[in-house]
């Protein structure tokens, strides 16, 4: 018996074992870092969605807070009309009392703000039968003064929503032409 051969060949046989236990246990740890790599990879698209949510909704607050001084105004130029028309005094009067912050509320609003919500407001008020309904005891100037508000708050969430509902149903005796 050749002792060398045999050595050589134990030798060979150990060499191959050990090769064959080192592919094996790092074929484990790349399958253990491809499970990780997965987990880490869904790890970040699940940040990465909920940091975009949280930008939609942190654009979605700073366009309100944008918005709310406009709203604000146009509150007070509807109540204004209103009772303008109660008192008996002129539109231009009142229009020209709320110009300036209107305009500069406008300004800070964004672009929003020029799509005829004032002109509707403006309008709308100035539709607005104060005297007759209320000395007839109707509801009628109240529920306008309703509808005014809920559009305005409309606008000061969803300025495109409010521009679409005026279109659709501007309740003006006389159509919207917006």
């Amino acid at each position: 018996m050749d002792y060398a051969a045999l050595y050589i060949n134990i030798g060979i046989f150990v060499a191959t074992a050990g090769a064959a236990a080192v592919a094996w246990w790092q074929a484990i740890q790349a399958d253990r870092a491809s499970v990780e790599a997965r987990q880490a990879q869904i790890a970040a698209l699940t940040a990465w969605q909920e940091s975009a949510t949280a930008l939609t909704r942190a654009n979605d607050i700073a366009g309100m807070s944008a918005r709310a001084g406009y709203a604000s105004v146009l509150n007070e130029l509807a109540a204004g009309l209103v009772g303008a028309r109660f008192a008996g005094k002129p539109k231009q009067e009142v229009v020209q009392e709320y110009t300036f912050r209107l305009n500069e509320a406008a300004f800070l609003a964004g672009p929003e703000a020029d799509n005829g919500i004032a002109r509707w407001v403006t309008r709308f008020a100035d539709s607005i039968d104060v005297k007759s309904t209320l000395a007839a005891g109707s509801m009628e100037s109240f529920d306008a003064m309703q509808l005014l508000g809920d559009r305005i708050r409309l606008w000061h969430r969803d300025p495109v929503a409010a521009a679409a509902l005026i279109r659709e149903d501007p309740r003006l005796p006389d159509g919207w032409d917006s």
